[in-house]
């Protein structure tokens, strides 16, 4: 069995809309996995700053916007 190491590396965050907000508050980036075999994209994550949604975590409850 080969077992190899992987460096995990979070790309640059950047701004999108969030639907709820109605603003471009919605944080997301790129997951990397770095290996000996180069780099591969293993997820994802985001998150909005005003109201705490998340596409990734829909099943969760979040807080509403105060606007």
């Amino acid at each position: 069995m080969h077992v190899e190491e992987a460096t995990p590396l979070i790309g640059e965050p950047e701004p999108l809309w969030c639907p709820h907000c109605q603003a471009s508050t919605l944080w997301s980036a790129t997951i990397y996995a770095f290996t000996s075999q180069g780099s591969h994209i293993i997820g994802g994550w985001a998150v909005c700053e005003g109201c705490g949604w998340s596409p990734y975590g829909w099943q969760q409850r979040w807080v509403t916007c105060q606007t």
